[in-house]
């Protein structure tokens, strides 16, 4: 397994936690399940931020497949 083979497995892996830590972040939110002692809009700038994120690791697994 190549350098790049097994930083594409870790951007990868990274890109599908940061999905499912949004998934449950949304349905918190939607549902009112959030930590009522931070407010709402700091738990949806954190979503926010991590969609960023998202897109970022998502920037970089495109340009590991291209090297």
């Amino acid at each position: 397994m190549t350098i790049q083979d097994q930083a594409h497995d870790k951007i990868y892996a990274k890109i599908e936690a940061i999905k499912q830590e949004i998934k449950a972040d949304q349905y918190d939110i939607k549902h009112g399940l959030c930590t009522r002692f931070v407010p709402m809009e700091l738990h949806k700038s954190v979503l926010q931020y991590k969609k960023k994120e998202k897109k970022i690791y998502e920037y970089i697994l495109k340009l590991i497949k291209n090297a």
